[in-house]
C-alpha cells in the first residue's frame, strides 16, 4: 500500500494557431482544481449509504473535473451550425472552444453535407486537464459525473481509460448531445465527469499536486497525440510497452 502522487495541469496547447496566441492561457488562469469527490459531496440524513465501506472506498478514489467557464452551446433550429452565447470575443475564439472536426467527421460517415449537423452533434469541448504520475503502471479511468446532477449540461460524456504514468495525454469532455432541441450548458464549477486512478494494488491511495506547463511535457503530450493521430490503434499497443519517466519533481 503506498500514497502516489498524481500531478495535474491545465493543457491549452490544443487551440488553433489563430486563437491560441491571445486566449491559450485562459484555461491556466481560470483553472478550478480538480477535488476529491468525498470532500464535496453532501450528505443527508437518509442517505445511509454513505456509510458503507464500499462507496466510501470508490468515492475516495474519485476526483471531480470542473468547467471553468459559463457557457451555453444549441444547435440552430436549421441543424446547420452552432449558436453559442460567448459574446465580446473574436469569432475564432467561439468556434475553437469545441472541435468542429468531430462534427465533420460525424457528417462524413453519416453521409450528410458539410452545412447539415448530424442528430446529435459530438461535442469535443477545448476544456483539457493533464494527469501525470511518476509511479510505474498508474492507469486513469475518465467516468462521466454519475453522482451529480448533469442533467441540464446536455452531453453524454464519453469514457474511457489509458496508462496516465507512460502515456500521458489530456483528459477531455467530450460526447454527443442528448437532446438537440435543448442547449448544452455549463457554469463555472460545474462537473465535467470524474477521474479515477488505479495500481495493480487497490490498497494505494492518490493524492493530487499541481504541477507548472512546461515545454518538455507539452512536447510529450503532443507526440503522443500525433501519434494516435497518425496510426491509428498502434498507440494502444505501444503504451503497453513503453517505461514511464519522472514527469515532475515530488
Amino acid at each position: 500500500m503506498a500514497t502516489i502522487t498524481i500531478g495535474w495541469c491545465a493543457y491549452n496547447h490544443c487551440w488553433p494557431k489563430a486563437v491560441e496566441a491571445e486566449f491559450s492561457s485562459l484555461f491556466s488562469e481560470f483553472a478550478v482544481p480538480p477535488a476529491r469527490l468525498s470532500d464535496g459531496l453532501p450528505r443527508g440524513p437518509d442517505d445511509l449509504w454513505t456509510d458503507c465501506p464500499a462507496y466510501n472506498d470508490l468515492v475516495q478514489k474519485l476526483f471531480v473535473v470542473f468547467s471553468p467557464f459559463p457557457i451555453t452551446w444549441r444547435v440552430s433550429d436549421d441543424r446547420t451550425t452552432i449558436v453559442t452565447n460567448i459574446k465580446n470575443v473574436p469569432v475564432p475564439f467561439s468556434k475553437a472552444f469545441f472541435d468542429y472536426a468531430k462534427i465533420a467527421t460525424q457528417q462524413q460517415r453519416l453521409g450528410l453535407p458539410p452545412d447539415r449537423m448530424p442528430e446529435r452533434p459530438i461535442f469535443d469541448f477545448r476544456m483539457h486537464t493533464l494527469f501525470v504520475t511518476n509511479k510505474p503502471n498508474t492507469w486513469i479511468d475518465v467516468l462521466p459525473a454519475f453522482l451529480h446532477d448533469t442533467t441540464h449540461v446536455n452531453v453524454r460524456a464519453i469514457p474511457g481509460s489509458f496508462n496516465v504514468s507512460a502515456w500521458p495525454r489530456p483528459t477531455v469532455f467530450a460526447g454527443p448531445i442528448i437532446d438537440p432541441r435543448r442547449p448544452v450548458t455549463l457554469e463555472r464549477g460545474d462537473p465535467l465527469y470524474y477521474v479515477r486512478f488505479r495500481t495493480r494494488d487497490p490498497a494505494d491511495s492518490f493524492e493530487l499536486k499541481a504541477i507548472p506547463y512546461t515545454k518538455s511535457l507539452q512536447a510529450a503530450v503532443t507526440a503522443r497525440v500525433n501519434l494516435k493521430n497518425l496510426f491509428p490503434r498502434y498507440s494502444w499497443k505501444l503504451m503497453q510497452t513503453l517505461r514511464p519517466r519522472p514527469w515532475f519533481e515530488e
